[in-house]
């Protein structure tokens, strides 16, 4: 179950947009799960090594607070998938959405923030929407990523 009673409106809202598609939770390994709210319609797909544009919103998954969100200032964050910019979990399971796609995460801890993080040891429900690929060497769509 993702919610628990009392849970936080934005914990709600969260999980009514990730399980209101009929999209199936991919495993991504090591407790990683993904399910693409919307497919991109972008050109570029992100991968490894990709200089990415994300707009995201991060709650713990047991309280259901607002953790982080870049919606709030309107800026998105840049960073490079895979170089360790952002959680592990947030780099993995950007590989392979396309350009205006938005994706669903739920992180294990040690794929988020783990004990640094506040609350420590806290599992993650992210959405992220990839806004942009920003470097022009990123695979296409029709690319094998």
């Amino acid at each position: 179950m993702l919610v628990r009673k009392g849970a936080s409106l934005a914990t709600l809202a969260w999980t009514r947009r990730a399980l209101s598609t009929e999209a199936a939770w991919q495993d991504l390994g090591r407790g990683l799960a993904a399910r693409d709210s919307k497919v991109g319609g972008g050109e570029r797909v992100a991968a490894r090594g990709s200089s990415v544009e994300v707009q995201y919103s991060a709650l713990a998954a047991d309280s259901g607070r607002l953790l982080e969100c870049t919606y709030q200032s309107g800026e998105p964050l840049s960073f490079r998938v895979g170089e360790g910019m952002v959680p592990p979990g947030i780099d993995a399971g950007v590989v392979g959405m396309r350009e205006g796609g938005i994706r669903a995460l739920v992180l294990p801890d040690h794929l988020a923030y783990g004990r640094f993080g506040s609350p420590p040891c806290a599992s993650l429900l992210v959405e992220v929407e990839l806004v942009r690929v920003v470097n022009e060497d990123a695979p296409s769509a029709g690319a094998r990523v």
